[in-house]
């Protein structure tokens, strides 16, 4: 019985052992079948490392003002006779705007003008009849005072005139009427005393504050440029016109503004802009496409290029970004070959081929 018992427990071992001595031997084979088949190399696109001259720039966030911005409005009350603009009209300085009811005042300038001219004759009859000396000098120089007092009165009646006359102080926009024809309006602060906001918008403002860590790079007649999401594909060309008398103490910023030209009339105040504010050119700066960077939380990186036609992933300090291109100040040199697009497919020590007819991804 116990003979019978090993007999089958020798059996059993040599067939397991035989099973697993399978198994392995064909797994081994497996992994030397697999060996003799590579992945085929990965199709990517390439650029090589240059060098130009960047022009670096202070990034900043600033909003549109109007260089001038008054709410037109009357120095005397009257009825409105007369309105020439329409709303949102861009008009030239001396425009004529808004006529109010003058009958009152061209009645009194009538009476003042009759006036004058008896004043000038009582002085002229005066002055003959003083060279007979048939009247005294004072005599002489009362009439004289009172033709001047009528001169006054009568230019007094043209001024109050003109007043009921608006015009456009300065060119620019203007915005909603406020007013309607046959309206009564008077000076402020009287409800519905306005007339209209009007805008000078050509050159426009463009207000923005900076760190006091880079007051030192400011000056006065710096370039800059302006962009706006209205507008994606228009750059808009300024000037610091001014800073601000000193830094703010709870921010520890300087307010800074800037002349920007505005010909189109494009740019309109209260719009959210961004500013470069562009600082000296800098020679010999290396740049890669923006493509070839391979963002992540642990460092960008590329893929360079081996001579073997093998990439190696490499870490770079980047810079500024520009059209295109970003700037690298640190882990490349001039001439280095590096990955443009195809990253996905690759990993330290891949084979590729290099295919520079393909689109990026």
């Amino acid at each position: 019985m116990k003979k019978r018992m090993a007999i089958m427990l020798i059996i059993c071992i040599i067939i397991f052992g035989g099973i697993v001595g399978f198994y392995f031997f064909k797994q081994a084979m497996i992994k030397k079948f697999l060996s003799k088949f590579a992945p085929p190399p990965a199709t990517v696109t390439t650029s090589q490392v240059a060098t130009t001259t960047w022009k670096p720039y202070i990034e900043a966030i600033g909003s549109l003002k109007a260089k001038e911005s008054i709410q037109i409005a009357p120095e005397l009350a009257g009825k409105i006779t007369h309105i020439y603009f329409k709303s949102g009209q861009y008009i030239e300085k001396g425009a004529p705007l808004v006529d109010l009811n003058t009958a009152t005042q061209q009645a009194q300038l009538k009476a003042d003008i009759a006036q004058l001219n008896l004043a000038k004759i009582n002085h002229k009859r005066d002055a003959a009849v003083y060279k007979k000396r048939a009247i005294s000098k004072s005599n002489l120089d009362s009439s004289f005072s009172k033709l001047e007092a009528q001169q006054a009165a009568v230019e007094g009646d043209k001024a109050m005139i003109a007043k009921m006359h608006l015009v456009a102080p300065f060119s620019g926009r203007l915005g909603i009427r406020e007013v309607s024809l046959g309206q009564y309006i008077a000076p402020p602060p009287a409800t519905g005393g306005n007339v209209v906001q009007l805008n000078s918008i050509d050159p426009i403002l463009v207000q923005f504050n900076m760190p006091q860590q880079q007051l030192a790079q400011l000056h006065i007649g710096q370039k800059l440029r302006i962009m706006v999401d209205t507008y994606p594909n228009t750059i808009f060309t300024g000037v610091i016109t001014a800073t601000n008398g000193g830094v703010t103490e709870t921010s520890r910023t300087i307010l800074v503004e800037a002349d920007v030209s505005n010909p189109d009339h494009k740019l309109v105040p209260g719009m959210f802009v961004n500013v470069h504010v562009l600082l000296p050119p800098e020679p010999n700066v290396i740049i890669v496409p923006q493509t070839a960077v391979v963002y992540s939380l642990y460092g960008n990186s590329v893929y360079v290029v081996g001579k073997d036609k093998k990439v190696t992933q490499t870490f770079i300090t980047i810079g500024q970004t520009q059209d295109i291109n970003i700037a690298v100040l640190k882990g490349l040199k001039p001439g280095d070959v590096v990955v443009t697009s195809g990253q996905l497919k690759l990993h330290n020590g891949s084979q590729i081929v290099v295919n520079n007819k393909l689109l990026p991804n």
